[in-house]
């Protein structure tokens, strides 16, 4: 009895290793091969639908995930993977009941907040995902992860300066993170929410110089994903002196 529980353990372990390495058809015939003879384990179904959704197989993952939470309602692992799953496919309306529920189930689940932050950050709603991810990094300062996530809530309200602020802090944690240096690089060439732009000029024409205001053009974000902008050209006035 032992020797078979420590290789079901062995064979579960390995198949999650090749699911987190992205070696999904390989892990799936490990959990497929084992869910066969055990169709009701917990934990192989539960792996099985984790596998399904890192491979953007959402259906596949959405079966094994209620298979799973019909032997157990409130298993807090099915519960996330069905949650990271619905939002995964674009179901954020749907996502966020999971992680409701497992609030409800666990307050101050520390699982059930960060879905729901992802999932308005997913969303567009940088609002909400801000208080989310802000009273994360407060309960959980060496967590770069609620860093990055709230410097990319920051960046949807077009607060570009406290993101740069939160990746600043997270890369003090660590500063070899990729996504945060790449993040903060990005910021110094996104748009601030107001930007000015003036073009001044010397011009020549019929032996007369003229040193001039040439453009001014200022750029404004009206909504989130719309810009306009007014521009004043005196540009060729300047260069054509018979031009009305």
């Amino acid at each position: 009895f032992l020797f078979a529980q420590t290789l079901v353990g062995q064979n579960l372990a390995e198949a999650k290793r090749l699911a987190e390495a992205g070696q999904h058809f390989e892990a799936e015939k490990i959990y497929n091969a084992f869910l066969e003879k055990h169709p009701d384990h917990l934990e192989a179904l539960i792996g099985a639908g984790y596998n399904y959704s890192w491979a953007k197989l959402e259906q596949q993952a959405a079966q094994k995930f209620e298979a799973a939470l019909a032997i157990d309602p409130n298993n807090p692992d099915a519960l996330v993977g069905k949650g990271y799953n619905l939002a995964w496919s674009g179901q954020y309306a749907a996502a966020k009941y999971p992680f409701m529920t497992l609030e409800k189930l666990k307050p101050g689940s520390e699982e059930a907040r960060k879905g729901l932050g992802y999932i308005y950050l997913w969303q567009g709603n940088g609002e909400v995902a801000i208080d989310y991810f802000e009273k994360l990094v407060l309960e959980y300062p060496r967590n770069i992860e609620y860093y990055i996530a709230l410097a990319q809530s920051y960046l949807i309200e077009n607060q570009i300066k406290k993101a740069r602020i939160a990746l600043r802090s997270g890369l003090q944690i660590d500063s070899s993170n990729r996504v945060a240096t790449e993040l903060l690089e990005n910021t110094y060439g996104a748009a601030a929410p107001l930007e000015l732009d003036v073009w001044t000029g010397y011009s020549k024409a019929n032996g007369t110089g003229n040193f001039n205001l040439r453009t001014v053009q200022l750029t404004g974000q009206v909504a989130r994903k719309l810009r306009m902008f007014l521009k004043y050209d005196n540009s060729l006035s300047l260069d054509l002196a018979s031009l009305v």
